[in-house]
C-alpha cells in the first residue's frame, strides 16, 4: 500500500476496498481528474517474487 500513500496526498481517492486473496492483492485509487488506476501484485508460486501490473 505504500504506493498509495502519494496519490492519496495528492487529493486522488480510493475507489475500492483493498482485495487480498493470499495468491494476489489489488487496490485502486482515482486521479485528481477521476481517472481511475487499479494496481495489482500477483506472487507467482513457482517462482515466489511478486509481479506487479497496472490497469488504468
Amino acid at each position: 500500500m505504500r504506493w498509495l500513500l502519494p496519490a492519496l496526498a495528492a487529493d486522488g481517492a480510493t475507489y475500492n476496498e483493498p482485495q487480498d486473496h493470499s495468491f494476489m492483492y489489488g487496490h485502486g485509487f482515482a486521479e485528481l481528474n477521476r481517472h481511475i488506476w487499479m494496481i495489482l501484485a500477483k506472487i507467482e508460486a513457482a517462482m515466489g517474487k511478486p509481479v506487479l501490473a497496472s490497469c488504468g
